[in-house]
């Protein structure tokens, strides 16, 4: 899924039935910040400085934007500066 198409576009509309969302997911998935947080992983994701492959994960169907958005959906006391400060660190690509 491409969750650029449209600022309307989000993760419900394609999760799993056999996994409902909370009510504090269906909230964050709602907001404004489930764009603001979308928008800077996708950032993170076209930039070569970050190494965002599948391959660093141990599920290759779930997109690195879709797994942080999902972690974020369920932990809302988590401050998005900090996570993405974070994971460009976990992410940074070592270049040679």
């Amino acid at each position: 899924m491409n969750t650029e198409s449209s600022p309307l576009v989000t993760p419900i509309d394609t999760l799993n039935a056999d996994r409902p969302l909370t009510h504090t997911q269906r909230r964050f998935y709602t907001s404004g910040l489930y764009m603001e947080a979308r928008d800077l992983l996708q950032v993170l994701v076209d930039s070569p400085e970050y190494d965002t492959s599948p391959s660093r994960f141990t599920n290759n169907s779930v997109t690195f934007v879709e797994r942080h958005l999902h972690y974020l959906s369920a932990n809302p006391q988590v401050k998005l500066s900090g996570y993405i400060s974070n994971l460009k660190l976990m992410t940074r690509a070592k270049h040679s």
